[in-house]
């Protein structure tokens, strides 16, 4: 929660709070959610965990921006039966936590990722590619697990694969650098590893040859990464999971706020409004435990309802009060669970990102859905959405007769 990121997850919560109320406008009882907030990057998360999951008022606990903390968390939380919403995106933590019945993973892993990332080299013309990760990590094993084989299916040539730790980061990014790769694909597993990797891949290449591209992971983007680096992040460019384009969440939230969403926010916000319909489905069965009732809400194939806003919502709220099932859509997108353990979400909307004058442009998107998003899409939204007229706020308008 910090470096500015309080504010964005306090800021998303606070906006669902107040649409899920809307939501219940035609309803003569309703649900709402009192959110606690904690910071994993200071908190004691292995005795945080441990309180949470045997308090009795805790309905769930959404968290995890990083995947070592997930990890504890999740080895807390769901062997003790407490739900548990996380934005990491590490394989090793689906593998190892699925079988609880209690992880619910709001992104693909990161094996969907680095194919992404792999892709963005093909699409930019890129023939050889190099990976720099932090070894003995949860996030960063994923890429070191699957970049080779990724990058020969795709007809890439691997240069070289850099396992870093904590005290060889600069030497194995030099490395790196130094590969004869065109791109490089920087997986920092923490944003203060953002920094020496930007720094060494000024210095040119002994061989005289060009210095390579660099295409960050999902940690490079966010306010936290801005807030540190100032302009010295000018120019980064990467994949990050985030808002799918056609639900107009990215817009919507610039509008309210005068401020661009962060990574994982529109995550945060189908967490809780899943979360909202299964207690709202308990409301309405008692007899259904919380695991049940998110099933049924995530598997629903009845008539499409919308999305995020609170008159979707609303739509979504009074079909499961008939008893229909409906098809459930967020703003990240189609909230699909794989339908044996109901871990992971089966699609993500993935951003390809710069920072240009100091803030995040989006230059692309792609999905796994089979509903690749591209640029003309995304422009055609955008001027849609800017240029929409606000008819709550049209002025004094004098008509003739």
């Amino acid at each position: 929660m910090e470096n500015g990121l309080d504010s964005h997850w306090k800021r998303t919560l606070g906006m669902f709070a107040t649409n899920f109320e809307r939501a219940f406008k035609n309803q003569d009882k309703g649900i709402r959610l009192n959110f606690e907030y904690y910071d994993e990057s200071t908190a004691d998360i292995p005795k945080l965990a441990k309180d949470l999951a045997f308090r009795d008022d805790i309905y769930a606990v959404i968290g995890g921006l990083y995947s070592s903390n997930a990890e504890e968390l999740a080895a807390g939380l769901t062997p003790a039966g407490k739900t548990y919403f996380t934005l990491a995106t590490a394989e090793q933590l689906i593998r190892a936590y699925a079988s609880t019945g209690y992880l619910w993973a709001m992104t693909e892993t990161d094996i969907t990722q680095c194919e992404v990332l792999l892709s963005k080299v093909i699409n930019y013309g890129g023939k050889s590619v190099a990976l720099l990760a932090k070894d003995n990590d949860a996030y960063g094993q994923t890429f070191l697990d699957w970049f080779a084989f990724q990058s020969k299916e795709l007809g890439l040539e691997n240069k070289g694969v850099f396992a870093y730790d904590n005290t060889t980061l600069a030497d194995m990014a030099r490395q790196a650098m130094q590969s004869g790769a065109e791109y490089v694909v920087c997986v920092p597993s923490e944003i203060e590893e953002i920094g020496p990797m930007l720094q060494i891949s000024e210095i040119q290449p002994r061989d005289g040859t060009s210095r390579p591209r660099l295409l960050f992971s999902d940690t490079a983007y966010g306010i936290d990464v801005l807030t540190v680096y100032g302009d010295i992040a000018e120019g980064i460019e990467g994949v990050a999971f985030g808002a799918d384009p056609e639900s107009g969440f990215d817009v919507s939230y610039k509008t309210f706020f005068d401020d661009a969403s962060t990574v994982g926010e529109a995550q945060l916000y189908d967490a809780a409004m899943l979360i909202g319909y299964a207690a709202w489905l308990r409301l309405l069965e008692p007899e259904v435990p919380l695991q049940k009732a998110l099933r049924r809400i995530v598997s629903g194939e009845d008539l499409n309802m919308g999305s995020w806003t609170g008159e979707d919502m609303g739509l979504v709220v009074d079909a499961l009060s008939r008893g229909a099932s409906p098809y459930v859509k967020g703003a990240s997108g189609h909230l699909r669970f794989d339908s044996k353990v109901f871990t992971n979400v089966l699609a993500t909307t993935y951003h390809n990102f710069k920072v240009y004058n100091g803030i995040y442009i989006i230059l692309d998107y792609n999905t796994s859905d089979g509903g690749n998003r591209t640029e003309a899409t995304l422009a055609g939204w955008n001027w849609k959405a800017s240029q929409m007229q606000d008819f709550n706020d049209s002025g004094d308008i004098t008509y003739p007769e």
